[in-house]
Formats: C-alpha cells, sequence, structure tokens
C-alpha cells in the first residue's frame, strides 16, 4: 500500500489519450485476438477531460496577505491533532444539546421500575455520553485518549466519523491497489438527482439510492463486464436543499464506458421516477489516473490537512462562499463554535437540519457489489496478522503504563447528569500535561458547584510506576483548610461573644 503525505492538500486528476493508446497497444500485442474488440471500445471512450469538480485548491493558492507556507507550517501535527479533537467532542455536545433541546427521545418505564428513563432516537445521542462498563471508572490520558466510554462508531458522530472513513478509505486504497496492479481500469461515475428546498433528507436520498442501483443494474453497464464496483453517496446542504449524489468506482479490464449511453440511460430512469434529470449535468465520468487521489475524493473526511488546518487556525478573513454547499459536519462544526457569520442559516434552522439528519437512520453512504467485497476479503486473508498484532499488545501495554487521570463510576454519573461531563472532557482534550488539565477540572467545578462540592473526591491523577498521587494541589488538603479556616471562624465568633 502507497504510504500517504499528510501535507499533499490539491490534486488535479486528468487523462491522457496517447499514453492509454499505448498502454493498450502493448497489451494487445501479446493478445491478438481481443486487439479489434479494444480498438472499437476505445474509439467510443471520451479520455483527457478536465472537470472542476475533481480539482480542489490549498491554502497556498489564495490571496491571504500574511498568510503563508512559513506562516502555516508553524503549526505541528500535534497541535493539529489536539485542535481537531477538541472541535469534535465540541460538535458532539452541540448534537446532543440539539436532541435533548427538542425533545429527539421517547421516555419509556420498565413493568418492574418506578422510575422512567429517556430512550434516544439515534445512538450517536450516548457517544462519549455513556460508560461501557458502568462498574469500572474512566481514564483519561494523554493526548485525548479515553477508556471505558461509549463511541457509537456512526459515520454522523464528529467523533467516531474519522475513525470510520478511514478504515473505509484504507479498504478502498487495497482494491484500487490490486486494481492498478492488475491493469483494471477504474472510472469514476458521478451520479446527480434535481432537489428543491422543499425535498426532505430522506426523500432525496431514496431518490438518489434507487435511480443509482437500477444505472448499476442495466445493461449499459452490466454488458461491458465490470470487475468491481464501489459508491459513496454525498449529502451537502445547499440553498436548494440537500444536493446528495453518487460517486461510484467502477473497474473494467479494458477502457470500455461509453459516456453518452450511459448518460441517456440515466435521463431515462429519472423519468422513471418522476424527475427530470439533465442530459449535461446529470452523470458525469472520469477515468482515474490516481489511487491516493480517487481514495481521497471517496474518503474526504479522513484526511487530515496539517498546513491547510493551520491556515485555517491561523487566517483572518480567509473564508470563500462554497458553490456545492456545506456537509453537515461544517455546519455542524460552525454551528458548535457559534461561526455564525459564515453560514447563511439561522440557530433554528440549523437545529432543524440536525433533528431531520439523524432521523434518516440505517442508511448506508459506502456500498459495494459482491465482486467488491470478494476481492476485499481475499486481500485481507494475504496479509499477515502477525506484526498488526504485536503492534496492538505493545500500544495497550504503553497506555497502561501511561499516567492517567481516573474519574470514579459514580462521579462519572453525576457529571452527565449536571451535564458538565463534557467540559471536562473539553479540558482534557485541550491539555497535554495531567496536572494542567486536572487542576482546570477542579477549578471549573467548584466555580459550577461550590466550593464544598463532593465530585472533585472522585477526580484523581493515577501514577502506575509508584502509585503517588502527582497535582499541583489536592483535594484532601483543600477540604482540610476549608475545615481549619471554619474552626479559626468560630473560634472568633465566641471569642467576640
Amino acid at each position: 500500500m502507497k504510504n500517504l503525505s499528510q501535507s499533499q492538500v490539491g490534486y488535479s486528476l486528468s487523462t491522457s489519450v496517447s499514453s492509454h493508446t499505448d498502454c493498450l497497444r502493448n497489451q494487445c500485442s501479446s493478445s491478438p485476438g481481443r486487439t479489434q474488440l479494444l480498438y472499437r471500445r476505445l474509439e467510443h471512450t471520451h479520455l483527457g477531460k478536465e472537470s472542476n469538480n475533481f480539482q480542489k485548491q490549498n491554502c497556498f493558492n489564495r490571496n491571504d496577505g500574511d498568510v503563508g507556507t512559513d506562516h502555516c507550517s508553524e503549526v505541528s501535527t500535534e497541535e493539529v491533532a489536539k485542535q481537531q479533537k477538541y472541535n469534535s467532542r465540541l460538535a458532539l455536545n452541540y448534537i446532543q444539546s440539539v436532541f435533548d433541546k427538542y425533545h429527539f427521545y421517547d421516555v419509556k418505564q420498565t413493568s418492574t421500575s418506578i422510575e422512567k428513563y429517556k430512550v434516544y432516537n439515534h445512538r450517536t445521542a450516548y457517544c462519549l455520553n455513556r460508560q461501557f462498563d458502568s462498574s469500572q471508572s474512566t481514564y483519561l490520558y494523554s493526548k485525548g485518549k479515553i477508556s471505558n466510554l461509549f463511541n457509537c462508531g456512526n459515520y454522523k458522530c464528529p467523533v467516531c466519523c474519522h475513525k470510520y472513513f478511514m478504515e473505509k478509505r484504507l479498504e478502498i486504497q487495497k482494491v484500487l491497489n490490486w486494481a492498478s496492479t492488475n491493469d483494471i481500469y477504474v472510472y469514476m461515475v458521478t451520479l446527480t438527482v434535481p432537489h428543491t428546498r422543499n425535498d426532505s433528507y430522506l426523500d432525496v436520498f431514496e431518490l438518489a439510492s434507487r435511480c443509482k442501483t437500477k444505472l448499476m443494474k442495466h445493461k449499459v453497464i452490466q454488458n461491458q463486464y465490470p470487475v468491481f464496483t464501489v459508491s459513496r453517496q454525498e449529502e451537502p446542504y445547499t440553498m436548494n436543499g440537500y444536493h446528495c449524489h453518487y460517486h461510484c468506482l467502477i473497474g473494467f479490464d479494458a477502457p470500455v464506458l461509453h459516456e453518452d449511453k450511459i448518460k441517456e440511460q440515466w435521463v431515462k430512469i429519472g423519468k422513471s421516477e418522476g424527475v427530470n434529470i439533465s442530459l449535461e449535468n446529470g452523470l458525469d465520468i472520469k477515468l482515474m489516473t490516481s489511487v491516493d487521489a480517487a481514495a481521497d475524493y471517496m474518503c474526504k473526511e479522513t484526511k487530515l490537512d496539517v498546513k491547510g488546518v493551520a491556515c485555517e487556525m491561523t487566517a483572518t478573513e480567509t473564508k470563500v462562499a462554497k458553490k456545492e454547499g456545506m456537509s453537515m459536519y461544517e455546519i455542524i462544526s460552525l454551528a458548535s463554535q457559534n461561526r455564525w457569520d459564515e453560514m447563511a442559516y439561522s440557530r433554528r434552522k440549523v437545529e432543524m437540519l440536525i433533528i431531520e439528519y439523524f432521523s434518516a437512520k440505517k442508511k448506508r453512504i459506502f456500498q459495494g457489489d459482491k465482486a467488491y467485497g470478494q476481492i476485499l476479503k481475499r486481500l485481507k486473508q494475504d496479509e499477515t496478522d502477525s506484526t498488526s498484532q504485536s503492534e496492538s499488545e505493545d500500544k495497550e501495554e504503553l497506555i497502561e503504563n501511561e499516567d492517567r487521570i481516573e474519574i470514579k463510576s459514580t462521579t462519572v454519573y453525576q457529571l452527565v447528569q449536571k451535564k458538565l461531563w463534557f467540559k471536562i472532557l473539553l479540558i482534557h482534550s485541550r491539555h497535554e500535561n495531567l496536572n494542567n488539565a486536572l487542576e482546570e477540572m477542579y477549578m471549573f467545578l467548584e466555580e459550577a458547584l461550590g466550593a464544598d462540592n463532593d465530585i472533585v473526591n472522585g477526580i484523581s491523577l493515577e501514577k502506575e510506576y509508584d502509585n503517588v498521587e502527582r497535582f499541583k494541589f489536592r483535594v484532601r488538603e483543600l477540604d482540610h483548610w476549608k475545615c481549619l479556616q471554619k474552626h479559626k471562624f468560630n473560634d472568633s465568633m465566641k471569642l467576640a461573644a
């Protein structure tokens, strides 16, 4: 597998007719019987087209004044990752607050219990908000690592989506690397359906899914005997509503796709579903020449662009309106940071979009055919698990030997009930030094609950080697000092009497 460069921030997917023709001639020389068929297919293939839809601009191409390469490189990879983790937890907290505000749950009661409880309509409501094992403590490690907290694993979750898309990206890249070594021609087919502002997210989602399924099963593609297909749906929100569209990667053993016929069939499928699809803009086909670029475009969310994020964190007045709209992750992230001046939507509109977006459950955005699954399974079987297993064991042992903040199970429950838990997580993600994190936690809890609160007794810094609690000040010392001051005050009152 090719190593990815985190500093790579742009790419342009373009092809050359001459290079692919030469490659085809070399193949035909080894199998003369296929020469006539392949050249006839090549006559109907549209190569060499460039599209702005597949070109990304990095932060260095913008006129940002003082923002340049040297300025962007000042922010390290660790600082960017820490800021990303903080923003993700902040966005998740905002989503869960919207769930509570609009009662996005059902109130239930068991036959044996008197108390009622809430059952949220989406599992993201429980992410980082419940313990995995309520009988054990939760530990906070350095670099934002946490143990014994529930993760929803949903692609819509701001915290879990990075891991989800990274796994999908690695899977797609494995198959694309295999296709590259076996001389498989991979096309990216972009499918778009019309939409209006009045169309709901679920309606546009299901319409695009039905149309895509019909096209993939039609003879205009199946008669070319695709080696594999994998698709991903995107749903950015624009001023005209949800712009749900598909990016499909289709592999063939030769450059065979006839774009005009596929476009005509795509328009016919739209008419069968009661919508008018544009012949010019409804479908786009590109031949992929870069494995990394194709995988990046299918899984944009996994790309950790250090220099780009550095410019985003430090530059001012560099925002440019997006023609294709904004993803829900971008909208939620901006709303959670109170950056409303960078969006064209009101607070009420964003909250309604969140409820509508999370109401559509059990919808897959990545879909691969049976051949894609078999190729991926075979590639995974060929890999040896000994190295990865030893690395994971070493990682777990390293975590157990690190300093960590222990939070008792009852304390986690109390903080969740008082809606203070996410503030603790935000403090944790902001500090590299656990001493500083613990100090800020104590100061925050004293300000929120008062100096006499008992919750702080369930939070302590634990060191594995010598079992010595090390932090800048201790809870028991504070309590002893407060008690001493109280006795001095009582003695002074007695003397005055």
